[in-house]
């Protein structure tokens, strides 16, 4: 689909993209005390008294990692991107794309394949550094598979884009990131150029970088 330019455009606020920690437990130490007993009582009390302090001091437990087993079914995509070049030619871009994943291909411990659909609007504006500029602003639909990979990674991929014309749209072809087991992913992503010269449109060179997330959605 090409894009239709449009007045304004003013891209939706960025969300932080959420922290992954891990959290460990302290392990516990043991001591040993000699009691002032002669004979072979103290031999075998010393020995257990050791072999106790021993089993303590194995070091702490490290909590395996999370295993993501689903992607939610329906979930929202938003991304922002932006930046500027030396002579102060800016460009902003947004996504807001929602994914519906109605058939699951195939599953096994390290893999879970999906089929489904996607739409929404993409856009971006190019202005230089007078203010002067232009948006352009589509609306979008397709098929798409996703993949969920063992603890987490996730690979969202919009197939019509990848032999579409323009930089712009084959950089939205695939989206590589992380899921946590609330069903919320990010990610980073790159807005490139509609690689336009022509009608007093030019948008050729300045490439930005941003980022996305999701979450799950009725």
């Amino acid at each position: 689909m090409n894009p239709a330019p449009v007045s304004s455009f003013l891209p939706p606020a960025s969300r932080p993209e959420q922290e992954f920690r891990r959290s460990t437990r302290p392990s516990s130490s043991g001591r040993s005390y000699l009691l002032p007993t002669a004979g072979p009582l103290v031999l075998v009390l010393l020995a257990s008294l050791l072999l106790a302090a021993g089993c303590d001091n194995n070091g702490p437990v490290q909590p395996q990692d999370p295993t993501i087993t689903n992607l939610p079914s329906r979930f929202r995509l938003n991304g922002t991107a932006s930046g500027s070049n030396a002579n102060g030619r800016t460009a902003s871009c947004a996504l807001d794309l929602i994914f519906e994943l109605r058939t699951e291909v195939s599953r096994s411990p390290e893999l879970v394949e999906y089929t489904g659909v996607h739409g929404g609007e993409v856009a971006r504006a190019v202005l230089a550094k007078n203010g002067s500029g232009f948006s352009f602003f589509a609306q979008v639909f397709g098929d798409v598979e996703a993949r969920l990979h063992t603890l987490g990674r996730v690979e969202l991929l919009i197939p019509v884009n990848v032999d579409a014309e323009g930089r712009f749209w084959q950089n939205l072809a695939r989206f590589d990131g992380a899921v946590t087991e609330d069903g919320r992913g990010s990610g980073r992503w790159t807005c490139a150029p509609f690689d336009l010269n022509s009608g007093g449109y030019r948008d050729v060179s300045l490439v930005v970088q941003g980022t996305w997330t999701f979450k799950p959605e009725p």
